[in-house]
């Protein structure tokens, strides 16, 4: 199974829980970021390796390699690369302050009331502009025919993923990725996005060869102050004997901090949504950074049981 349902360290740690060890967690914006880079160099996407260890949507590449060199720091201390990747995101002064360079995600913890402001003048969520994007699209497309009117439909399809694209994290964090439009070419090889990340599992493992790859698996020792079954997003050694994912033995005490609490939070809403228990969810929703309040968890939890009423029935608790 490639998990890529979002939360995909809750879905994927759910899935896991109950028995289906053959899950893997996809996320595409630590290849993604990695594909910025290699841009960034003149090189392709495969030429740039990165080390990266966390959880899905909290994670942090401890090294990104080229030809052998670890050019992580020259990275931290770029204006180009500032102005040009999704480091744009965060403050010069974060990135050299870290010393590591953090998932995008990471901008809702390191620059937290910047992001409740954004979303609140922008007057929508991200949910609310995907949504008005696929509407959008299946607007265009209503009355098309993929069979006899495919370059139409792929033309609609293009012009939306490419609104979609631009707009990623634009009103959480006031800025614009300023990329170049999106194109598609469906005849040509593509290693990016979702599909890209599963199918270059799939390439690896059925090739004979040995590769490497960023998921989200059981952490089996990874991140050593993590239990074997917690699921983390780290970089993966690929094999045709399997997904061994690559021990990271020495996490920051800041970065091991936040890790250790947002995995309590996965862990147990894993559970409270196989148990359908309303207090657990409460419990998980209260340990959570951006949450830390009795009140709001509640609230939360509440109304993610009212709203999916339909889909998970009724809660214990």
């Amino acid at each position: 199974v490639f998990n890529f349902t979002n939360p995909v360290g809750i879905v994927s740690q759910a899935l896991r829980d109950l028995g289906y060890g053959f899950t893997y967690g996809i996320c595409d914006a630590p290849s993604g970021m990695l594909s910025q880079f290699a841009r960034l160099y003149g090189r392709v996407s495969g030429d740039i390796r990165g080390e990266l260890f966390g959880l899905n949507h909290l994670s942090w590449f401890h090294k990104v390699m080229l030809d052998g060199r670890d050019i992580m720091p020259e990275l931290l201390r770029s204006a180009e690369a500032h102005q040009t990747t999704d480091l744009k995101f965060f403050e010069p002064a974060l990135l050299t302050f870290l010393g590591h360079i953090p998932n995008e995600y990471l901008y809702y913890y390191y620059h937290r009331e910047r992001a409740l402001d954004n979303i609140l003048k922008a007057g929508k969520t991200r949910g609310d502009s995907i949504l008005e994007i696929n509407e959008g699209m299946q607007a265009d497309m209503a009355g098309l025919d993929p069979e006899k009117d495919f370059d139409r439909c792929l033309r609609v399809f293009t012009k939306w993923y490419g609104i979609r694209e631009a707009q990623y994290m634009a009103s959480e964090t006031g800025v614009k990725r300023g990329i170049p439009p999106w194109s598609f070419d469906p005849f040509e090889p593509d290693e990016g996005g979702y599909a890209g990340v599963a199918l270059s599992f799939i390439d690896i493992e059925q090739s004979g060869r040995k590769d490497s790859m960023i998921l989200t698996v059981p952490n089996a020792g990874a991140v050593d102050f993590l239990e074997d079954t917690d699921t983390v997003e780290v970089t993966c050694d690929i094999s045709p004997k399997g997904c061994v994912p690559r021990k990271f033995p020495r996490v920051p005490d800041d970065q091991a901090e936040l890790i250790r609490r947002v995995k309590y939070f996965e862990r147990l809403g894993a559970q409270a949504i196989i148990h359908r228990d309303r207090h657990m969810a409460v419990k998980a929703l209260l340990l959570h950074p951006l949450v830390n309040s009795f009140s709001l968890a509640q609230q939360l939890a509440d109304a993610y049981i009212s709203l999916n009423a339909a889909y998970t029935g009724d809660w214990n608790g």
